[in-house]
């Protein structure tokens, strides 16, 4: 998910403040119900986790109204910084994670040896590979 990296000197509590109300905003409102929408405030970084493109730009402009209610100035953003794109990425496969940290190393599904889980597994277990490799190199 993008992240947005603040590359000036903005006010950190109204920043604080604006994701706040946008958190709150968010929880209320039907058309993010059951989409596991998140902002999650960093020391230098705002993430948006949300379940489809579409619930992405909804939740900017949520927390784009905001910062600008709050008069910090959207110049301080810097869109996308430190997000990998996959396709982009050698192998088609970006090492980084697009889950909250609180469901961060949970294990979802478990493919079997049998059928076309079988390929899965072994798909999931290549890439897994590359990302292991990867790090290993940094």
């Amino acid at each position: 998910m993008p992240t947005f990296d603040v590359v000036s000197e903005v006010d950190r509590q109204e920043v604080r403040n604006a994701v706040d109300q946008a958190r709150r905003e968010v929880a209320t409102r039907y058309d993010f119900k059951n989409t596991n929408s998140n902002i999650e405030l960093g020391d230098k970084s705002i993430e948006l986790h949300t379940a489809s493109e579409e619930r992405l730009r909804a939740l900017t402009q949520v927390l784009e109204e905001k910062l600008v209610r709050r008069k910090v100035s959207l110049k301080a953003l810097d869109y996308g910084k430190g997000y990998k794109y996959a396709h982009s990425e050698e192998d088609a496969v970006a090492d980084m994670s697009c889950l909250p940290p609180a469901l961060e190393g949970r294990k979802y599904y478990d493919p079997k040896e049998r059928g076309f889980e079988k390929e899965i597994k072994r798909r999931l277990d290549g890439w897994a590979e590359i990302k292991k490799k990867r790090r290993t190199e940094n």
